[in-house]
């Protein structure tokens, strides 16, 4: 039951990113305000830091993926793994895939599963499908039902019933100078604008009204950009998910 993250890059702290944006604050512009308040800002800095680091992931959700086998709820609908239901090692954002079968001890790799749309498994499932096991498809519309996900053929009660998935897990919470920050250094500038355009939301004048959604918007820019560098970045033989 091994985990998988897909972006190898190093890791941070906290003080690889509050430092810079205390600097962006205490220089800012034009306003006074803003400057004196910066010591109640570093009193909620590590706030901001935690929603910045949940956004960047509900947008990307690969950025903290996990991979690993889970245990599977009896019946059609399966929500997505948290910790004391389905013995993953955190607790789910998203679904992102159902990859195989895990067999009865969840160490056992098996067939793998096919996605397929919610509403064909659901419509199965109320002809009669029998409860067996392996799984053979797997359906969710994070945009339809967040939480939920389909299987095929159900899971039948009274046995453990496996499977390898990937998700996108909740970051562990950041409190203290030192934690690390659950992305790579990649995500940096993105974290860095985010929190910039929290701070600078809180004031009502339109210098730092205009100044927050820049930052927003510099925000969205850094992921998309990532996104396409790793769209097209060409994947190595140990970058593919071996059967192992």
């Amino acid at each position: 039951r091994g985990l998988e993250h897909p972006d190898c890059g190093k890791l941070m702290t906290a003080r690889d990113i509050i430092p810079h944006v205390l600097w962006a604050v205490q220089n800012a512009d034009g306003n006074e305000a803003l400057r004196e308040s910066r010591d109640t800002i570093t009193v909620t800095l590590f706030d901001f830091l935690n929603a910045a680091v949940r956004e960047v992931i509900v947008c990307r959700p690969e950025a903290n993926a996990v991979t690993e086998s889970i245990l599977l709820e009896p019946g059609l609908r399966q929500r997505i793994p948290r910790r004391r239901l389905h013995r993953s090692s955190a607790d789910a954002i998203t679904l992102i895939e159902l990859v195989r079968n895990m067999g009865e001890d969840g160490c056992t790799p098996g067939s793998h599963i096919i996605p397929a749309a919610p509403e064909i498994l659901l419509s199965l499932g109320a002809f009669g499908g029998g409860m067996r096991c392996p799984i053979d498809n797997y359906g969710y519309d994070r945009l339809t039902d967040n939480d939920t996900y389909i299987v095929y053929p159900p899971v039948p009660g009274g046995g453990d019933v496996w499977v390898e998935a990937t998700y996108s897990a909740e970051p562990a919470r950041i409190v203290g100078i030192d934690d690390e920050v659950s992305l790579s250094e990649s995500y940096k500038q993105a974290i860095q604008h985010h929190m910039l355009y929290e701070i600078l939301s809180g004031y009502g004048d339109q210098a730092s009204v205009t100044r927050a959604l820049h930052h927003k918007q510099e925000f969205l820019n850094e992921l998309d950009m990532k996104q396409k560098v790793d769209m097209t970045w060409p994947r190595s033989a140990s970058s593919v998910r071996g059967e192992g």
